[in-house]
């Protein structure tokens, strides 16, 4: 890296320095940004990461519901300091560390999501396996457009909701029964008192909510298997090499007669990334017994809800 001095204006009469890297660095930039985006695109957004991610956060809110009082919670300072913080059931944590948590799982957490933590045999599977995937079965079908918008909307709001929720963390019956509920007292003369632009709001959001259940519901039925899903959300891929940050570097060029300063998108064809043209998309998670769950058949079905 070195420090550049450039003029202002073409009178050249004002002058202000600038960072840039040497020639040299360019490989370098390049490898980082390769390295970042592999990560990105290939382990942080890998199905199986995401759903251990999951997983544990699912875990955890239960953990700390279960162990703590209106006082007291697990995941608190004093429960990170030597003397420590007394919970239900006589428990006692002090210095909490990620031991802790693994004990409480193992020992006083052990419901299906703990057996899935520790077993891969028990967990549930993706049904399609990358953003390529999901673009390919699914975009082929539905070019755009407000279908399309509908439901990665809906798969939204159906893992926010589930996210938010203690006792549901699976698209079941159990699920479908609660949407029913909702959609019911909204309905109601005797609705909650809310204004009428966001009751419809809610209305319509819930109604396409149990669209896309009940589409999951029917499909799983037919293949005889159980209604039993979990969606996830991962931001689209979006290069590295489109950030403003990295595409303005300033690269100098030296030799004995002058001083060339360019932007590296300027001298690196490979620079040139595409823009994303949606912010997420989404992942399909289930225990299939029997290996016959067609991601594109149900990519159908859920579409097909939208379009009657």
């Amino acid at each position: 890296m070195t420090i550049i001095k450039q003029p202002v204006n073409e009178d050249k009469q004002l002058m202000e320095y600038k960072l840039a890297y040497k020639k040299s660095a360019i490989s370098v930039i390049e490898n980082v940004v390769y390295a970042h985006d592999a990560e990105r695109k290939w382990i942080q957004n890998h199905p199986v990461v995401l759903y251990e991610i999951y997983i544990m956060q699912n875990i955890i809110l239960q953990i700390d519901k279960d162990t703590g009082t209106e006082e007291k919670r697990l995941f608190s300072v004093e429960a990170l300091g030597e003397t420590g913080i007394s919970l239900k059931d006589n428990l006692k944590i002090s210095l909490l560390c990620d031991d802790d948590i693994i004990y409480l799982i193992k020992n006083k957490h052990t419901d299906d999501l703990s057996k899935e933590y520790f077993s891969r045999r028990d967990r549930r599977h993706p049904l399609w396996k990358s953003e390529a995937e999901y673009k390919a079965y699914l975009l082929p079908k539905i070019t755009g457009g407000e279908i399309l918008d509908r439901i990665e909307k809906t798969f939204k709001a159906i893992e926010r909701y589930v996210t938010m929720s203690y006792d549901s963390w699976t698209l079941d019956e159990k699920l479908m029964d609660k949407f029913n509920n909702e959609i019911k007292e909204l309905e109601s003369s005797d609705a909650i008192k809310i204004s009428e632009n966001s009751r419809q709001m809610q209305l319509n959001t819930k109604t396409d909510i149990m669209k896309v259940l009940t589409a999951l519901k029917n499909y799983a039925q037919s293949k005889k298997e159980t209604f039993d899903f979990v969606i996830l959300s991962a931001a689209q891929f979006y290069s590295g090499f489109n950030k403003p940050d990295v595409s303005s570097i300033n690269i100098v060029f030296k030799s004995r007669a002058e001083e060339k300063v360019v932007k590296i998108k300027d001298v690196i064809a490979l620079l040139n990334g595409s823009e994303r043209e949606r912010d997420n998309f989404f992942y399909l998670y289930h225990k299939s017994s029997s290996g016959n769950m067609n991601k594109e058949e149900i990519f159908r079905e859920i579409i097909k809800a939208f379009v009657c």
